[in-house]
């Protein structure tokens, strides 16, 4: 009964399952993020669409997540959302831009053995969603590295500007 009814709702009412997959998407990246960071994102993404799930840099290497075998080609790191076939898997590509007028930076990247046409819609919309959940984390971390590197220099040219006597309170 319970394999019945939920083939009536898919049949019936697919944005319904399309609209609780993305619901149930903002819980778990919330969650994910929040206690495990992008590792954590890509888990849920992994588990959400039942899927290999990474975060391709710049280089088309994989920075976290499944390792991807082919690697990410140069024509699928194109600054828009992007699904296609490699044999018989779909991958569906996703970029992430840190900061507006900047071209990508990273890529999200699912791949299935097993796609539909609905898996590749909801895969679609679910990595949208989580690229702002991994594209905010990656913005606190570079903001982080350049608060900690702005306060290095900062105590550097205190040391350097302070010659031969300097203060205690800046040797510490």
């Amino acid at each position: 009964l319970s394999v019945c009814d939920q083939i009536r709702e898919i049949v019936l009412t697919p944005g319904g399952g399309l609209s609780r997959l993305l619901m149930g998407s903002l819980d778990a990246l919330r969650r994910s993020t929040d206690s495990s960071g992008i590792v954590g994102a890509l888990n849920a993404v992994t588990e959400l669409l039942d899927a290999s799930a990474a975060l391709v840099g710049l280089e088309g290497s994989v920075v976290a997540g499944m390792p991807l075998d082919p690697p990410l080609a140069n024509r699928d790191r194109l600054p828009v959302p992007m699904t296609g076939q490699l044999g018989r898997v779909v991958q569906v590509t996703h970029p992430i831009i840190l900061a507006p007028r900047e071209k990508p930076s990273f890529w999200l990247v699912v791949r299935r053995g097993d796609a539909t046409a609905m898996w590749t819609e909801a895969a679609a919309d679910v990595l949208q969603v989580a690229a702002w959940a991994v594209g905010t984390r990656l913005v606190a971390e570079r903001l982080q590295r350049e608060r900690d590197a702005r306060f290095r220099l900062g105590a550097l040219n205190a040391i350097t500007a302070s010659g031969d006597h300097a203060e205690p309170a800046l040797l510490e």
